[in-house]
């Protein structure tokens, strides 16, 4: 099966490149064009869980960028809150995976 993407994801694509020329905001700009693109995408053909998560993941990356420049939060704090709230998902997801089986 040919793995094209849609007319949609190729028009969020154009918009998004578009807006990033005139803002400027090249990095971690794209990171947010290329995850609402694919959620879209992803979207359309009926995949929401995998929507949601592509969007949120390339949401979280210029998110983090904007942490660490602007000194919201140091990364002494930020990267273990991180590993544990991570971890926390894994354990989490495998029980309730395990409770439906």
């Amino acid at each position: 099966m040919e793995n094209k993407k849609s007319p949609v994801f190729v028009g969020i694509m154009l918009i998004g490149l578009g807006i990033l020329i005139f803002t400027g905001w090249w990095w971690p700009g794209i990171m947010l064009v290329i995850g609402t693109a694919l959620g879209v995408d992803k979207f359309l053909q009926g995949q929401i869980k995998e929507a949601i998560g592509l969007f949120l993941l390339f949401l979280a990356i210029p998110t983090v960028v904007f942490i660490f420049t602007n000194n919201i939060i140091s990364a002494t704090v930020f990267v273990p809150v991180l590993l544990i709230g991570i971890g926390t998902l894994v354990i989490g997801r495998s029980l309730l995976n395990r409770a439906q089986n």
